[in-house]
């Protein structure tokens, strides 16, 4: 019987400096997550027979010569890149170095970075995916084998006799819970950190429990890459997988990440009732939230997920203002709603955080003003100002690509972000807050 294809699945490390020079200067002590959509890929490799390794370089340090000393010797049936979109120029001047060096060795490209297809087919790339990846990537495999004509695959990009050419758009994976469960068991969980959540414990997973967004925010990306559709998986298929984290790997804690968690309420009420139901004693997790998401009756749903171990919520306002909401496609009475909310999830022990982004357009200092006004009373235990990076596929990339979206300069931004933040963090109620999360957190640890 010959041995199953072996492919090597790669994530570059996120750094400010040019690609040649990684592992040297890297501040990767503050955030090391490992990136869910990999994990999925690989599962879905694996689900076909294939033999799969990861080399992340954010725990692993290498750089593209060792990565090409690597491929010489593997046998590998294609290199695949897992592209951000802050890394894709990163990924492509691998790709051209490898394809300099390999030029039989087939490299494929999938992740959010997938919108520059382009450019990656320009450096040497053989194949882009684009859309959701685990179907399109079975493919691309039985393809490289020899088991199927590449335009036959639904969801990709390539080159042709000099000429770029997309297939058929692939259709969104209808039944999540059909999908393979991310492959945790590939990488070590305990080179894995995130300073930046108070709460956290480790070892600790990303986990999704839906794809897709009903909204239309003019600064996000997500409906290029997923479409409005909301889709999400069943509470129970999700209670599974985190069975399997509990009881195999140990997990503390899961980041939920989704676009859009627990928007259907009664998918939230019945997840939160389920995991009660488990008796975790050791887990904990926080999810990322729509200011609006509470339909009915929040107090009695956020005290729910508090008892069945939400410890954080995490809401992207982005804007206090009501004018600049209306500018981005939110509703202008985030804000406010958003404020009671607040206090619900104080008054039931779970550390709130709220993301604002600075830069929108008719941002000024009177609107930037209202959005810190805003954190002061309302009384968050964390706030996050980021100056604003237009992202590619997104609305405000389309009328304001490569300029700016308001009267101030990016770095202007950053100073004013800056300035926001320590408006924030350097009065007495947040540091007494900051200090009171970090005393309970040595405290539970240490009963443990």
């Amino acid at each position: 019987m010959p041995p199953a294809p072996k492919i090597l699945l790669l994530s570059l490390s996120m750094d400010s400096f040019s690609y040649p020079t990684e592992g040297r200067f890297q501040l990767r002590w503050l955030q090391r997550r490992p990136l869910l959509g990999l994990m999925y890929v690989a599962s879905a490799l694996k689900a076909k027979g294939m033999e799969v390794e990861i080399l992340d370089q954010s725990v692993s340090a290498f750089n593209v010569r060792d990565l090409i000393a690597r491929l010489r010797k593997g046998k590998y049936l294609f290199a695949g890149f897992y592209a951000q979109l802050l890394i894709k120029d990163k990924v492509a001047g691998y790709i051209k170095e490898i394809k300099e060096a390999l030029p039989a060795m087939p490299v494929v490209v999938g992740g959010p970075g997938q919108l520059f297809y382009e450019d990656f087919l320009k450096s040497g790339c053989n194949i882009v995916c684009l859309g959701e990846a685990e179907d399109t990537i079975s493919e691309v495999a039985d393809y490289l084998k020899g088991e199927k004509p590449l335009e036959a695959i639904d969801g990709i990009a390539y080159q042709e006799g000099g000429r770029v050419l997309c297939t058929k758009k692939r259709a969104p994976i209808g039944n999540l819970d059909a999908i393979p469960f991310p492959a945790w068991e590939m990488i070590d969980l305990g080179k894995y950190h995130d300073h930046y959540i108070l709460p956290l414990r480790k070892p600790f997973v990303p986990m999704v429990t839906s794809r897709g967004c009903v909204f239309d925010c003019a600064f996000c990306s997500s409906p290029s890459l997923w479409g409005n559709a909301y889709r999400h998986r069943s509470a129970g298929n999700v209670i599974k997988e985190i069975n399997g984290l509990v009881l195999k790997h140990g997990v503390r804690y899961i980041i939920f990440q989704d676009d859009l968690f627990g928007y259907d309420n009664d998918w939230l009420r019945e997840f939160c009732s389920l995991l009660i139901a488990k008796k975790y004693r050791n887990l904990r997790w926080m999810c990322v939230l729509h200011p609006l998401v509470f339909k009915d009756n929040p107090g009695r749903l956020i005290g729910l997920m508090k008892k069945a171990g939400c410890n954080l919520f995490v809401f992207g306002l982005q804007t206090a203002d009501p004018v600049l909401a209306k500018r981005i496609n939110r509703n202008p009475l985030e804000a406010e709603t958003l404020r009671g909310v607040i206090k619900l999830a104080h008054d039931n022990g779970i550390m709130t955080s709220i993301d604002f982004i600075l830069g929108l357009p008719g941002e000024n200092r009177q609107t930037i003003r209202r959005s810190v006004d805003f954190v002061l009373q309302a009384g968050p235990c964390l706030v996050n100002f980021h100056p604003l990076r237009i992202e590619p596929g997104s609305k405000l990339w389309e009328e304001y690509q490569g300029k700016s979206a308001c009267e101030f300069s990016y770095k202007e931004l950053k100073e004013l972000s800056h300035k926001a933040a320590l408006t924030f963090y350097l009065r007495i109620p947040s540091i007494v807050r900051i200090i009171s999360v970090m005393m309970k957190k040595t405290r539970s640890t240490a009963l443990l």
